[in-house]
């Protein structure tokens, strides 16, 4: 496998399947340059590694073409320098170069393997990725059919709303023509408790100059008022103990005389009547007065009748109870009081009452 002169390798190489940063110095040694003065290629300076930071790879194509160099190849002299023959050239290109191969094969399965890796997780997310999409179509017919329904809401929520806007504003506005009756109708009573906060004001003061007077009255003209007042309230309880008999004197002398004047008052009113009916009497024919005392006494019957018969309805409903009674009564039944072995009543046995058989039995006759 041939390279470029100017082939550049890359910066990343691969762990199994971890990445791993790799310089660009790390190949300068590997890699060819042109004499300036020539153009030929010529080979830089190999850097010294150590054993332990040399890769594997290298340190033992390292080693293989130390063993191919032949003693005649190199020729030794007496300073410290060596010279290159173009053998030793070609060897040390040919190992560059299975070096490099090396490399690019490590770099290449790992590409490879790297690239399965991708590929299986390609797969992976693929499937993850439909998935989500089905979940998504799934959320987005949930989400869809939830906005519907919050629209919805949201409509009539929007005209509840507008209602109790407008409601608000009408009991806003009735809220503030009352606020404003009241403030008026609370100004006018305060005014009228101002005027009366004055009055009393001024009633106070008033007072203040009467009590200024009682206590000035109190130290000199209560005493002698005082026994006045008492002498005044003893004769005002004779008084009224007087006043209390002579009321209840006064009223029985009234009671008497308004029974007397009743009972004048009843019997003049039937003298009045017998006198006015005695002259009406007489002014009447013989049949005339006859009749008016018939009409006098079929009144008195009729009403004496009227008695009698309130009488025997109220009675009707306690003689058909006695009748009921009666018709209940087994004794009024003729049939049965007649012909009794017609009507015995058999009593039914039950379960609980004992059988008692009377069957004739033959007994013998003693001789």
């Amino acid at each position: 496998m041939a390279l470029s002169a100017n082939y550049i390798l890359p910066t990343v190489k691969f762990d199994g399947d971890s990445v791993v940063s790799i310089n660009q110095g790390d190949y300068n040694k590997w890699q060819r340059t042109r004499d300036p003065t020539n153009g030929n290629f010529m080979r830089r300076k190999r850097i010294p590694v150590s054993d332990e930071t040399e890769p594997v790879g290298q340190k033992e194509n390292r080693i293989q073409s130390k063993d191919k160099k032949s003693p005649g190849n190199v020729k030794q002299h007496s300073c410290t320098h060596h010279q290159v023959t173009p053998n030793a050239f070609e060897g040390e290109q040919t190992q560059d170069v299975s070096t490099e191969v090396n490399v690019l094969n490590l770099l290449i399965k790992s590409r490879l393997k790297a690239l399965q890796n991708y590929r299986a997780r390609e797969e992976v997310l693929l499937l993850e990725n439909e998935k989500m999409r089905k979940e998504i179509e799934k959320q987005e017919k949930d989400v869809h059919g939830e906005v519907t329904c919050l629209l919805q809401k949201y409509e009539r929520y929007r005209g509840a709303i507008s209602t109790l806007t407008t409601k608000f504003e009408k009991e806003k506005a009735l809220a503030n023509r009352q606020f404003e009756e009241a403030k008026l109708h609370t100004e006018q009573e305060i005014k009228v408790l101002d005027a009366q906060v004055k009055n009393a004001d001024i009633k106070l003061k008033e007072k203040r100059q009467q009590l200024k007077m009682l206590l000035s009255y109190k130290d000199r003209e209560y005493p002698v008022h005082a026994v006045h007042i008492a002498q005044l309230q003893l004769q005002i309880d004779t008084l009224k103990k007087q006043h209390k008999r002579e009321n209840i004197e006064l009223k029985r002398i009234i009671k008497m005389e308004t029974e007397k004047y009743q009972q004048n008052q009843t019997k003049d009113i039937q003298d009045i009547k017998e006198d006015a009916i005695n002259n009406v009497m007489d002014t009447l024919q013989d049949g005339l007065k006859e009749m008016a005392l018939q009409n006098i006494t079929m009144k008195k019957e009729m009403e004496e009748h009227s008695e009698e018969t309130a009488n025997i309805i109220k009675m009707i409903p306690c003689l058909e109870k006695d009748i009921k009674d009666l018709k209940l009564d087994p004794k009024s039944d003729l049939r049965r009081q007649m012909f009794p072995h017609l009507f015995q009543e058999v009593t039914k046995c039950t379960p609980d009452m004992d059988v008692v058989l009377d069957i004739p039995v033959n007994q013998d006759m003693q001789i």
